[in-house]
């Protein structure tokens, strides 16, 4: 879908109220209601899904590969959370029942303000093969109002198996969606890595990998051999390397924090050409913190378990934990044979 589609599908969303208020005030349909589905039937066809609200908020997912989707355009998806929507929910999704005639149009008139309009599109189509809207829950808790585009009436919809509502997998918050992870490369896929420790230079180095041989440069006035067997398992260390939670203070916060110098930056480049650079920034410790004081007594001036982090691919201000973290931040004296 072309950002020209976005908009388009925006002003959809935008004017669902018109479209949802219209129907109730006509009595025929389109659809008979028995032949209504719409759960998907093959996930793996899917390839973009479109949802928005009347106020603008949207998500966009679209088909990379079939472990990778991006989300509004740009950003990584969180693949967790697109299988839970694509694989756990579309196509289990059951109608329970059409809404009674003497509630009609109130669950038509609250769609139409709270509703999301959803767009399912396979094969790479420009045009949705399902399009429908998700409302609110039933009085009782155990349903969600459904409404398909052309149909009379909305319906209502379960999750077999569920405990909760349907609606809250249609989730338009964009920090939802994004991938958590910042770094995932197998062994064989690295090409480089660089960690570099900017107030302390000694420490840096730089991994390249040639076919199935590793080498490390780094400062080494002793001529100390290489720990082969230290080089090998710390590539093996990359698979999956995610963030913690954003930090969502104010932007001139996040600029002050990011005009310190770093404490580490650490760059993996995989063969496909594909790089990614996490930048490492000391959090400030705050009351109440688990080992807010060392053994003498002194309070700690920064967070012993959390940094704060800039990802390449991401313009936000993450917060990462040392205990994910610490197994690839090691210095380049870790590497050498001792004497």
């Amino acid at each position: 879908m072309k950002k020209i589609g976005i908009a388009i599908a925006l002003l959809g969303a935008i004017l669902l109220g018109f479209y949802l208020n219209k129907a109730s005030d006509e009595s025929d349909s389109t659809l008979d209601p028995d032949s209504v589905e719409f759960a998907i039937e093959d996930p793996n066809e899917v390839t973009a899904i479109f949802m928005a609200n009347k106020k603008g908020d949207y998500i966009h997912l679209t088909k990379i590969s079939p472990q990778s989707w991006v989300v509004n355009d740009t950003l990584p998806a969180w693949q967790k959370q697109v299988d839970i929507l694509l694989r756990e929910t579309m196509p289990k999704i059951s109608v329970k029942g059409v809404v009674h005639e003497n509630a009609r149009t109130n669950v038509i008139n609250r769609m139409a303000s709270l509703g999301i309009k959803v767009e399912i599109f396979t094969d790479n189509a420009e045009k949705p093969s399902k399009l429908y809207f998700v409302g609110g829950t039933t009085p009782d808790q155990l349903g969600t109002y459904f409404w398909m585009e052309g149909a009379r009436d909305p319906m209502i919809l379960d999750l077999p198996g569920m405990d909760g509502f349907v609606n809250t997998r249609y989730n338009l918050n964009l920090d939802d969606w994004i991938s958590r992870n910042v770094i995932r490369a197998k062994k064989d896929e690295i090409a480089s890595i660089s960690l570099q420790y900017p107030m302390e230079p000694e420490k840096s180095f730089t991994i390249q990998v040639e076919g199935a041989q590793a080498s490390i440069e780094g400062d080494n006035p002793n001529n100390l051999s290489i720990n082969q067997g230290a080089l090998r398992s710390y590539l093996n260390l990359f698979g999956m390397l995610n963030y913690e939670s954003f930090d969502d203070r104010p932007q001139h916060e996040a600029d002050s924090i990011l005009a310190q110098e770093p404490m580490y930056i650490l760059s993996v480049s995989k063969k496909d050409g594909d790089s990614d650079t996490l930048t490492f920034y000391p959090k400030g410790s705050f009351e109440g913190m688990r080992g807010l004081y060392d053994r003498e007594g002194n309070r700690l001036a920064y967070d012993p378990e959390r940094y704060f982090a800039k990802w390449s691919d991401l313009d936000r201000l993450l917060v990462v934990q040392d205990y994910t973290f610490r197994k690839v931040l090691v210095t380049y004296q870790d590497f050498l044979n001792r004497l």
